[in-house]
């Protein structure tokens, strides 16, 4: 079975908190951009502001996010404002607890520049994302009539939020829960002497068009196709969904159905377990997707326009010895990798190359994912084969 590894940075839970402060922090930060507008006439440092140079633009701070890399907040230039004339810096400050403006600056960034009405999203994405309060500090244009300064929301992080003792202490939620999902069907067990849970079962449906990655992904713009949601006391369930037709995921996780998937999948504060994969035939084949052709050792492709980058892999095989392939290639229990190529590809059009084995049959497949170096009865799965091409080496 299939796992998905929903987040790769900690459990994140996030409270917006709309609270007004009286008096900001200054510091030292993104001294470049400070100083040049200080040396324009700036609010900088209590200097009188030359409100002359300013370029009527006026930033505002309209949401703020927390999101799987980390967080983040949207910043505005008004509506009726002036296109910026140029780059301001902005902070990100942090407090372990109570006020972040009493805090630290624990990030430096630059918001471009932005015409009137335009929005660009502020982000703070380190490695690992500590406990505490934070909120993102920005600085107007020089010669702003305002204070010079605007603060977003604060932004809390508690990374053991919604967690009980009992359950934090036995992660992962699959072993937790002994649970299973294959397909349509997940299978758990609530263990004795725990509260009830509410637990949710959601087929998702990927958007026309996507192309199955590794691990489910992409998870952006999945919708629940079929649910089941209940409160399960202790005990050992199976719970099964339908499945849409085409490419599906299908996901267990703690807390109220949700209905669509944006970038970071589920919370890993909340899913037990997933599978994914394909039902039934795919819409369009992935030949016709990509326009592929392998002849031999070559493989000619495009990557679509306005799509994700894709890790694709084009593998040569030997069979083994005294094997004559059959139609489509059979048997492909025992074939095993003789060259190879596996890399990232973005839009465009791909030419490459294939070393084949020196004698006796081979077998070319091109296919989404890292390269798998000996092949089952099965062959590669229908979801991830995108072309291929066997017979006698010939010179």
């Amino acid at each position: 079975m299939k796992k998905l590894t929903k987040l790769s940075v900690g459990i994140i839970t996030a409270t917006l908190l709309s609270i007004s402060f009286i008096q900001p922090v200054h510091t030292t930060f993104a001294a470049s951009i400070k100083n040049e507008q200080a040396e324009k006439g700036s609010y900088q440092n209590g200097s009188k502001q030359n409100k002359s140079s300013w370029d009527k633009s006026s930033l505002s701070f309209i949401s703020e996010n927390v999101t799987c890399t980390g967080i983040s907040a949207t910043i505005k230039n008004g509506q009726d404002s002036q296109t910026m004339q140029g780059e301001v810096a902005y902070e990100v400050y942090w407090s372990a607890n109570g006020n972040p403006k009493d805090g630290e600056v624990v990030y430096s960034g630059v918001v471009n520049v932005l015409p009137s009405g335009e929005t660009q999203e502020l982000t703070y994405t380190p490695d690992e994302l500590i406990d505490g309060n934070y909120m993102f500090k920005a600085y107007q244009r020089p010669g702003h009539p305002g204070k010079g300064e605007l603060w977003s929301d604060s932004i809390k992080i508690n990374n053991e939020a919604g967690l009980t003792g009992k359950i934090e202490s036995q992660r992962p939620f699959d072993q937790f829960f002994n649970s299973s999902v294959n397909k349509g069907t997940a299978t758990f067990t609530v263990p004795e002497g725990m509260d009830p849970v509410e637990i949710s079962f959601t087929s998702y449906a990927y958007p026309e068009g996507t192309v199955l990655q590794e691990d489910g992904k992409p998870y952006e713009g999945q919708t629940s196709f079929d649910n089941v949601t209940n409160i399960y006391g202790p005990g050992t369930y199976t719970v099964q969904v339908d499945l849409p037709n085409g490419y599906y995921q299908a996901d267990l996780y703690i807390g109220a159905q949700v209905e669509k998937l944006t970038q970071c999948g589920h919370p890993m504060d909340k899913i037990i377990d997933a599978d994914y994969g394909l039902n039934g035939e795919p819409e369009r084949p992935l030949d016709q997707y990509f326009h592929s052709t392998v002849d031999k050792g070559t493989a000619t492709f495009t990557v679509p326009d306005g799509s994700n980058p894709i890790e694709i892999s084009f593998t040569s095989y030997a069979y083994p010895e005294g094997t004559v392939p059959l139609e489509d290639g059979n048997p492909y229990d025992g074939q095993t990798a003789y060259d190879n190529v596996t890399n990232v590809y973005g839009p465009g059009t791909y030419i490459i190359n294939v070393d084949l084995p020196e004698n006796g049959y081979f077998q070319t497949d091109l296919y989404i994912g890292p390269e798998i170096e000996r092949l089952t009865e099965a062959g590669h799965p229908i979801e991830k084969i995108i072309d291929a091409d066997y017979g006698p080496k010939t010179e």
